[in-house]
């Protein structure tokens, strides 16, 4: 034997009690939705709960009407401040990226440029050693090898490297 709600629009809520083979016959019979659903809910024990909530809700529909306005009215506290924790949340991330991005993009251009000066000034003490070695080896002092050196890219300071030439032979003396 199964229990079943029948809603009739003429009559009050009824429980009326079908047997099994029978419950399918008496759906199409009445046509009645509410039975077909609780025979599909009778395996989770749903109908046990749902069948005084049904009785409830349509004795007082006033009632009903006003715990579901006040239900969906207390959840939307707690909807705005999930949601508020959440965007918060997601907004701290992307806050954190863009700060980190910021100061990981500070900390390569400041790596980068120290590692072309001390690329910069590796090559400059290259060159140097390679100019005295140069200098030594063809038996040229390292002031006549710059001499020519600036006289070759700056033919305008000749005079002045002459001049001061002069002068250092002159206090040697």
């Amino acid at each position: 034997m199964v229990l079943a709600f029948v809603i009739d629009f003429d009559q009050a809520l009824t429980i009326e009690s079908f047997p099994q083979e029978n419950m399918a016959q008496e759906v199409n019979r009445r046509g009645d939705l509410s039975l077909h659903i609780f025979q599909k809910w009778k395996d989770t024990n749903i109908g046990v709960v749902v069948a005084p909530v049904l009785a409830f809700v349509m004795e007082y529909p006033m009632a009903t009407l006003f715990v579901t306005v006040f239900a969906g009215l207390s959840a939307l506290p707690i909807v705005l401040f999930v949601s508020f924790v959440l965007y918060s949340f997601i907004f701290t991330l992307f806050g954190f990226a863009l700060v980190e991005g910021t100061l990981l993009m500070i900390a390569v251009s400041l790596l980068s440029a120290v590692i072309f000066f001390v690329i910069f000034v590796s090559i400059c003490i290259t060159a140097l050693l390679i100019l005295t070695w140069s200098s030594a080896a063809l038996s040229y002092s390292l002031a006549q090898k710059l001499q020519g050196i600036i006289c070759y890219f700056f033919p305008s300071l000749t005079e002045i490297l002459e001049n001061c030439s002069a002068m250092g032979q002159s206090r040697s003396d």
